[in-house]
């Protein structure tokens, strides 16, 4: 049978389409808690005040167990997950905020859930419904496609999908709730899991579907048989895409860990993107949303200039055949990627990047402390 120009142009698109389906989102920065000692310094002193007064006794392991199992039902949670006690013990808010509850999100609750939590079937589009992938849809947002910026919004399908705003929303609205009923260990926990939703945001592959068509391995749509070209491409994109998103956060986490002084210089003086920092908080219930969305926003506008420098500093080695970071298999050497000289400009470039995305990470994740401690 002869393959017409419409065919072809069907084919491909319904494989990016399909693409969304298999790809492995939803990863975050790694390690939120590692950020988190940014987001709590240097608060204005009312923040500093409410997050460092005692939270007294704690509840009991049964009755956070009893306690989780009632939002599971009116958050839409995975009730089989359970949870463990934040260690060490929290004294205070502050405490709370930058242990383990952070990342609490990525430890299944939102992951495996019923077909009800998912009116809109967006999984399909956003890591299936089983697994660990089976949360990208609640842990990213992917604002549509732009006409007047195509290539920076490219995705399919192109109207937005993901519930990350919503579940912030919702999130942030518990835990102010709570908060104001006094019930502050879990308002404030339950802060954290908003904050960590919105953090992810910030990292703009939550936000943008593929930061750069280079990224992609066309070369497949020409390899024999082609009835087989279009599903290989789909399953290379994936596997390519996976690469460059877990190297930009294993590269990122790696210069946190080693205290890199032009990450923390550049995040005490980073830019403080007004779409992030001046959303009004007289909103008030809608100011979670809104703020999530602004988030979105600075990410997708990051989106292009991340991936240009992605290619720079790891390369195309990152699409060769063989290569699956997720499988811990072609893993670049990060170190020496941090030090070589002649990858100096390609460094800077992915840098700037960082520092704008972590400080929208900061910015946003302060603004809803804010929020949520108001009065």
């Amino acid at each position: 049978m002869k393959t017409t120009a419409g065919t072809l142009f069907f084919g491909f698109f319904f494989g990016f389409f399909m693409l969304l389906s298999f790809a492995p989102q939803g990863f975050s920065w790694e390690r939120h808690e590692s950020i988190m000692p940014w987001v709590i310094s240097d608060l204005p002193p009312h923040l500093a005040t409410v997050l460092g007064a005692p939270l007294g006794s704690l509840p009991s392991a049964q009755t956070n167990k009893a306690f989780y199992q009632n939002l599971a039902k009116t958050l839409t949670l995975n009730p089989g997950v359970v949870l463990a006690e934040p260690m060490p013990s929290p004294a205070r808010p502050s405490e709370l905020l930058t242990g383990s509850a952070i990342d609490e999100p990525d430890k299944g609750m939102d992951e495996n859930l019923e077909a009800s939590a998912d009116p809109e079937n967006m999984r399909q589009f956003m890591g299936g419904t089983q697994g660990v992938t089976s949360k990208g849809f609640r842990h990213m947002y992917f604002g549509g496609m732009k006409l007047g910026h195509p290539f920076a919004t490219f995705q399919i399908p192109t109207h937005a999908v993901g519930l990350s705003p919503r579940r912030i929303a919702s999130l942030s609205l518990e835990a102010k709730n709570l908060i104001k009923s006094g019930n502050i260990y879990w308002g404030t926990r339950i802060l954290a899991w908003a904050m960590h939703l919105l953090q992810d945001l910030a990292q703009p592959f939550h936000a943008v579907q593929i930061p750069s068509l280079e990224m992609v391995p066309w070369g497949e749509l020409f390899n024999w048989p082609p009835s087989k070209a279009f599903s290989t491409l789909v399953s290379e994109t994936t596997r390519t895409i996976s690469n460059y998103h877990w190297a930009y956060e294993d590269f990122t986490l790696l210069l946190i860990a080693q205290k890199d002084l032009r990450l923390s210089e550049c995040l005490k003086e980073a830019d403080k993107k007004k779409t992030v920092r001046d959303v009004p908080k007289n909103l008030d219930k809608d100011y979670p949303g809104q703020l999530a969305l602004a988030v979105a926003q600075a990410s997708t506008d990051l989106g292009s200039d991340l991936g240009k420098a992605e290619l720079e500093l790891f390369g195309k080695g990152l699409k060769f055949r063989g290569v699956d970071l997720p499988k811990n298999q072609g893993t670049p050497n990060y170190a020496e990627l941090s030090i070589r000289p002649d990858l100096l400009d390609a460094r800077q470039a992915l840098l700037a990047v960082n520092c704008k995305a972590l400080s929208n990470a900061i910015w946003a994740s302060r603004g809803l402390i804010d929020w949520a401690f108001q009065p």
